[in-house]
């Protein structure tokens, strides 16, 4: 399995959330959450979650800019927020980790962990 990007977990998420907007309303940081709210669910359908993260998206810089313009509630601007992370994430953070480290990031890349999580599943 091939994943095309990696994102940070759900802590970094609100962590990031919590220092731009500490007081921000509940519905905030659920939209914040919202992108990988059923992350670990192995049977959610990976085109699914990589169409709600542009994965294959040519322009995620324009794609996030025009998201903007929509996110008109609390709501919207958490989810904003969470697509702006993992696209800074993966274009900063884990580019330049995976270019140092190159021969485990590769092997690390090419693990396929569904067989994994289902063993897990049904413990």
């Amino acid at each position: 399995m091939h994943r095309e990007a990696y994102m940070p977990g759900h802590m970094i998420h609100l962590l990031v959330a919590k220092k731009l907007h500490p007081n921000a309303e509940t519905a905030f940081y659920v939209g914040n959450l919202t992108p990988d709210a059923n992350a670990l669910d192995v049977n959610m359908q990976r085109e699914k979650k990589d169409k709600i993260h542009f994965v294959g998206v040519s322009d995620i810089e324009a794609a996030l800019k025009e998201f903007a313009l929509k996110a008109n509630n609390d709501y919207l601007k958490g989810f904003l927020l969470h697509l702006y992370v993992d696209w800074k994430w993966n274009t900063t953070c884990l580019a330049d980790f995976a270019s140092k480290r190159q021969s485990w990031y590769s092997a690390y890349d090419a693990e396929d962990f569904s067989e994994w999580f289902s063993a897990c599943k049904r413990r």
